[in-house]
């Protein structure tokens, strides 16, 4: 499964654009790039987490459960 979901961090992070600068207008043009833009953030991002240590990994969660645990208790902080 890592292999897997290195894989896909590598083919977001690579992803093209797509724009055609004879057919696209500009705006069309500007999201073709965010949305590029999106898929490599995304790609390092997950990148990022697959090369995290165990312990960072266990840290993580732990916020993500911390932060669980403060929506369902509504507290309001």
């Amino acid at each position: 499964m890592r292999d897997k979901l290195r894989i896909l961090a590598d083919w977001l992070k690579n992803a093209e654009s797509g724009i055609d600068s004879y057919h696209d207008g500009h705006l069309e043009a500007t999201f073709k790039r965010a949305k590029q833009e999106t898929k490599q953030e995304i790609g390092d991002y997950l990148d990022e987490i697959l090369n995290m240590n165990d312990k960072t990994t266990q840290s993580e969660i732990n916020i993500l459960e911390s932060n669980s645990q403060i929506k369902e208790n509504n507290l309001p902080f």
